[in-house]
């Protein structure tokens, strides 16, 4: 059954998502508007019922806000069919010219009180139905924008300015003023000029503090009671500007800039013991007190871990390090929990890791992660120092890690730490994580410590079983020897894999039987800098779980042919590079028919080559396709391609026969323009237009998708 509420109570439903804030309205700052977005229309409440539309038509014409010639075309029409709708307008926020329907507009608003008005005008912006329409109404609140440092000589914003200092000195009413930001304008200052011979202003709002002197001066004859300031202050910049001898006798606001506060310590306030040397669980057995201690210990660990703060890996030591610091129990029961996640930062750190564990060998079954995030093998780069003119033979900062300062200790070297962890494999029996390498982009350079193939097939016969993401950098023999790929088989729970080494591997040798059932679980891989034979060894294997494939550089497509048609079936999410799917000797489409999402990205950014026909028209139907994200500067002055081959490209591909289900295209690098000007001169919002008919979205940086706006018919400009 419906439920009818009371006008009164659906008014105060609706309000709140029909409200326009003043502080929104009144913005006349630099930058966007803050009405420029593409959000769905508040206008869509009045379709629900009936009575939405009855009770949400006053609320939603309080506050107009016209931003283009065709919203303003509309406007006037409906205010012309229904000329009480213009009695509900408070306040009108007018960001150009629009014609002449702003006369029509301005002739049915009776009670508009607030009046937003851009100076900006800018040829071919017309301006005569403003200027016929200012006469007819008397608002109480001014506010101007003006951003232009130049003087516009336009004849329309010309004959804004002359309307303006024919109706100031009628509008009887006016009372408040918001100032433009730019004081430096002659057009802006004539209008204050004019403001000040009427005498009337009694409240002016300022953008920032820097202004309000000069302005406060050019309305000397003004009545001026109180000055806002929008631009938020410190308590004492605000004493200070409001000390002036110009604004002494006034009222000076602006929002308090407080400074930061520092993060809450979560404290818990503990009643005093009643009994000092009471000791829980004194009468229990040692089982039970150790099995209870360890359970409080783990979940307060864990706890600790888990706080999201800026270098949390970094404080995770000394976040765990007081629980062990309270007791000797608590030291035997924690050590455990505490080497459950080991990062290792230095060159030293698995040294000083292996030392340990030689002294607790129990130990190695309680580490489930270790982790290199940041890992830094101060090793000299010969590359990287010729590019940067570095002298990496004398500049000890590129030297080897030192022993913590204690004298006669050896400095550890990378070789140091590959031969401590090899020996400390196998002390991990229960390993789950182990990441020493972190792919960060396609461009950046990896600081990492790689690791022998000899490191590799230990893992995998200790920790085989157990490892669930493997993240390394491995190095093949110098002399270039190939390597038997079986070792792969031993990784049964493995999730993940990021792999960066150019290792051969020898298939020829390896038993295809023992290849096939290996990583029965792999759902991601992601690749760096390869051989050829790594993917032919994935093809053998095919994981039949296989949904995510990432390539970051290093890797020719022509050569991941096998690979891409046993394993792409299950693919759902691909990111490469253009050269990867350019390379291939056909549509990546075909490869993978379950791909829901294509990442192409151009590594070195700027736009060189488009991707090749056939990789988005393939020749089967990609019935699962739903987004396409392109990451490359499309926008750069230096790009090779134009925004029209880019419009040409993506207008001629199949879509209802070839990509039916594909509803996004988002370019990392584009921004949507915010004003019609821009608009109208944005070859890529004509892309987004062109493909919105074919029922594809293109999404901005921002997340943003395309929506079209409202458009005047052709040949109703005016």
């Amino acid at each position: 059954m419906a439920v009818h509420l009371p006008d009164e109570i659906l008014s105060e439903i609706l309000a709140p998502a029909l409200r326009v804030p003043d502080s929104a309205f009144a913005d006349n700052s630099r930058g966007a508007s803050p009405f420029a977005n593409y959000t769905e229309s508040t206008s869509a409440y009045l379709v629900v019922c009936k009575s939405w539309l009855r009770v949400a038509t006053p609320l939603l014409y309080h506050v107009v806000v016209l931003r283009s010639q065709a919203q303003a075309k509309a406007l006037a029409t409906a205010l012309s069919r229904n000329e009480q709708l213009g009695h509900f307008v408070k306040k009108l926020r007018v960001e150009g010219g629009f014609g002449i329907s702003m006369h029509t507009v301005l002739s049915r608003i009776p009670n508009v009180t607030d009046l937003y008005l851009s100076l900006d005008i800018i040829s071919p912006e017309k301006t005569e139905g403003l200027c016929k329409g200012l006469r007819l109404i008397s608002p109480t609140r001014l506010i101007l924008q003006c951003h232009e440092h130049k003087p516009l000589q336009n004849k329309h914003y010309l004959a804004l300015i002359e309307e303006l200092h024919r109706v100031i000195p009628k509008w009887d009413r006016l009372v408040a003023l918001a100032a433009a930001d730019n004081i430096f304008n002659e057009q802006h200052n004539a209008i204050l000029s004019c403001l000040d011979a009427c005498k009337r202003i009694q409240s002016l709002t300022t953008l920032r503090s820097p202004g309000v002197v000069s302005i406060v001066r050019k309305l000397a004859n003004c009545p001026i009671r109180e000055v806002h300031i929008r631009a938020p202050m410190t308590a004492v910049d605000l004493a200070i500007c409001a000390s002036h001898s110009e604004l002494r006798k006034l009222s000076v606001s602006a929002p308090i800039l407080l400074p930061p506060k520092p993060e809450p310590i979560e404290t818990v306030a503990l009643p005093p013991s009643l009994d000092p040397s009471f000791t829980p669980m004194a009468d229990v057995s040692n089982e039970i007190r150790d099995l209870v201690w360890s359970r409080v210990l783990q979940l307060a660990m864990s706890a600790q871990g888990r706080q999201p703060s800026r270098g949390s890996q970094k404080r995770l030591k000394h976040q765990k390090l007081p629980f062990l610091l309270v007791s000797r129990e608590f030291y035997r029961l924690g050590l455990p929990l505490f080497y459950t996640d080991v990062v290792l930062r230095r060159t030293r750190n698995p040294v000083d890791l292996l030392t340990v564990l030689r002294s607790r060998p129990d130990l190695g079954a309680c580490i489930l992660n270790i982790s290199g995030r940041g890992y830094a093998t101060m090793e000299p780069d010969p590359e990287l120092a010729s590019l940067f003119e570095i002298d990496i033979s004398s500049d000890e900062s590129w030297g080897p890690d030192r022993g913590r300062g204690v004298p006669g200790s050896r400095p550890v070297r990378a070789d140091d730490a590959r031969e401590a962890i090899l020996e400390v494999i196998p002390h991990l029996t229960r390993l789950q994580q182990f990441t020493l390498f972190a792919i960060r982009g396609h461009r950046q350079p990896i600081d990492t410590l790689t690791i022998s193939w000899d490191t590799i097939e230990r893992l995998g016969r200790v920790a085989g079983a157990s490892l669930r993401e493997l993240s390394i950098s491995v190095f093949g023999s110098g002399s270039g020897e190939k390597v038997l790929p079986t070792i792969f088989a031993s990784f049964t729970r493995l999730e993940t894999l990021r792999w960066k080494g150019c290792v051969a591997f020898d298939l020829d040798k390896a038993d295809p039987d023992v290849l096939a059932p290996g990583l029965p679980l792999l759902c991601e891989l992601e690749v760096r800098d390869a051989d050829p034979s790594l993917f032919d060894v994935l093809a053998v294997i095919k994981p039949p779980r296989l949904q995510r494939f990432v390539v970051r550089q290093g890797v020719d497509g022509s050569a991941c042919t096998a690979f891409m048609r046993e394993c792409g079936p299950t693919i759902e999410h691909l990111d490469v590079p253009i050269e990867f799917v350019n390379s291939l000797t056909s549509s990546v489409l075909d490869s993978c028919s379950r791909l829901v999402t294509l990442k192409l990205s151009w590594l070195e950014f700027e736009c060189e080559d488009l991707p090749s026909p056939q990789v988005l028209s393939p020749n089967n139907t990609a019935e699962c396709l739903q987004k396409v994200i392109i990451v490359a500067d499309v926008r750069s002055p230096h790009a090779d391609i134009s925004p029209a081959q880019w419009a040409k490209y993506f207008t001629q591909l199949p879509f209802e026969k070839s990509l039916p289900a594909l509803r996004e295209l988002h370019f990392r690098s584009l921004e949507w323009p915010t004003s019609q000007r821009e608009i109208n001169k944005d070859p890529w919002v004509r892309l987004a237009e062109s493909l919105l008919e074919q029922n594809v979205g293109m999404v901005d940086r921002n997340g943003i998708k395309w929506r079209s706006r409202l458009k005047l018919k052709r040949g109703s400009r005016k």
